[in-house]
């Protein structure tokens, strides 16, 4: 060999920087591709962000971040639609933080005073568990409405999902909003029965009271397993307590090149 080199092995860095995590869902949907809630995630390199640009200059669509996750993991054959959008997420993240050492860097900004401060945060690790599942877990939370007392069991959100709410016509946008299509088919049951069509459930969605719209929308937010977007900080100049948003959407993880 030509080359002088200081590394050790020469192995394949999607094969060295590789990571196994375990998923906050427990992956409960699909033990028998995800081994005791188990994924392999892969370093997400510049060979993912050329087939992103190129997908953005040709062929650009709101299914292109789980097509990323496809690429990023080893699914053991279990079609990318079948995860948990919490879980497609996490494997996004992890893959993408490889590049900075598992750290991720972002500014914060104090509500109060204004001032700004350079941060990093470890990648899972340092991000807070969302609703994290149980072993044994039905598939299904299940809650009672403060006003109606009307009892509704509650699942996650998949990719699934997400795919077929962006794709959804114009007119049934129009009838039904993308954010409200994301509560109302994550609904199961209302009072041990099963809705007929999404049209039901929004006439009965509609029919409550504020209350317990609010209740069933922070009780979705809470039980939907995922690294948690928000982190806790004080102010080191006025000591305000405020919370910090991080942005992962499809702009976060668009490649820089």
């Amino acid at each position: 060999m030509a080359i002088k080199t200081n590394l050790t092995s020469l192995e394949p860095a999607r094969e060295r920087l590789k990571r196994t995590i375990k998923l906050i869902s427990g992956g409960y949907y699909a033990k028998d591709k995800i081994k005791d809630g188990q994924l392999t995630v892969y370093p997400w390199d510049t060979s993912v962000d050329s087939w992103m640009m190129e997908q953005f200059q040709h062929n650009s669509r709101p299914t292109i971040l789980w097509e990323v996750a496809a690429k990023l993991c080893n699914l053991n054959g279990l079609p990318v639609e079948e995860l948990t959008v919490g879980d497609a997420y996490t494997v996004l993240l992890v893959a993408r933080a490889v590049r900075t050492k598992n750290v991720l860097a972002y500014t914060s900004k104090c509500p109060s005073c204004g001032e700004a401060a350079s941060e990093q945060i470890s990648v899972p690790d340092g991000l807070e568990k969302v609703g994290e599942k149980p072993p044994g877990y039905p598939g299904y939370d299940e809650i009672t409405l403060p006003e109606s007392k009307d009892v509704v069991r509650l699942r996650p959100l998949f990719v699934k999902d997400s795919v077929g709410i962006a794709e959804r016509s114009q007119e049934q946008r129009a009838a039904i909003p993308d954010n409200l299509a994301s509560v109302l088919c994550c609904i199961t049951s209302v009072g041990g029965g099963t809705p007929d069509s999404y049209s039901e459930l929004a006439t009965w969605y509609a029919a409550l009271d504020p209350a317990d719209v609010s209740f069933i929308e922070k009780e979705q937010n809470r039980l939907t397993p995922r690294l948690s977007q928000s982190i806790l900080h004080e102010c080191g100049i006025c000591k305000t307590r405020f919370s910090h948003t991080l942005r992962f959407d499809q702009e976060f993880f668009r490649p820089s090149v």
